[in-house]
């Protein structure tokens, strides 16, 4: 990363305004559990159907309606999003890594490395 590119992703300038500021985020990421938490934002109740968690080899999208209320969280686990274990889907490698968390319309919402 440039110097400047890092300091506009710090202070969430451009391209990088939207990220965690959506009626989601990502809460936690735990690769040893293979568990991915996304909470709501939101003032009020909101739907997780159609967003999508990715590590940018697989993706899981929520396909049924994930009622969430303010401030509460929804886990989801391997045997949930990788009911095969297949490392070549998404699948949280222990040591470096990236979970994206999109909304519907394919946007960038958060995101966490490690």
């Amino acid at each position: 990363l440039s110097c400047l590119e890092a300091l506009a992703r710090e202070a969430r300038w451009g391209v990088w305004a939207k990220l965690g500021r959506g009626t989601f985020r990502l809460a936690a990421v735990d690769p040893e559990t293979q568990c991915i938490s996304i909470m709501n934002n939101a003032r009020g109740v909101a739907n997780l159907a159609g967003w999508t968690v990715s590590d940018g080899e697989g993706f899981y999208t929520f396909t049924r309606s994930a009622i969430v209320n303010p401030g509460a969280s929804v886990t989801i686990c391997g045997a949930e999003y990788n009911p095969s274990l297949d490392r070549s889907e998404l699948w949280l490698d222990e040591d470096h890594d990236a979970v994206c968390l999109l909304d519907p319309l394919g946007q960038l919402i958060d995101r966490k490395d490690w």
